[in-house]
C-alpha cells in the first residue's frame, strides 16, 4: 500500500487500515500531505508498544478528519462514475 505521494505504508498501518472498508475509505479521502505526516509518524517509532499508540492514534485522527471535512466525502462521492 502506498499513499498518493508514494509513500509505503507500513505493514501494520496498512494492515489496520485495510481491516475495515469504512476506514480504507476515510484514508483514501485524506489529503497526500496528510498522509505522508501518519506514515511518518508510524515509521519513526523504535519501540512496539509506541508503533502499535500511534497506529490507533492515526486511526482516530483519520476518522476526526473526516468528520471535519465532509466536503471531501461530498467531492468523492460526486465524482464517482
Amino acid at each position: 500500500m502506498q499513499t498518493k505521494l508514494g509513500d509505503v505504508v507500513p505493514v501494520e498501518l496498512a494492515s489496520a487500515i485495510s481491516a475495515s472498508a469504512s476506514m480504507l475509505g476515510m484514508w483514501e479521502r485524506l489529503r497526500p500531505s496528510c498522509q505522508h505526516s501518519y506514515v511518518k509518524l508510524v515509521a519513526g517509532a523504535k519501540r512496539e508498544e509506541t508503533r502499535k499508540r500511534r497506529i490507533e492514534r492515526v486511526l482516530r485522527m483519520t476518522v476526526d478528519y473526516c468528520a471535519r471535512h465532509p466536503e471531501s466525502r461530498k467531492a468523492s462521492i460526486e465524482s464517482a462514475p
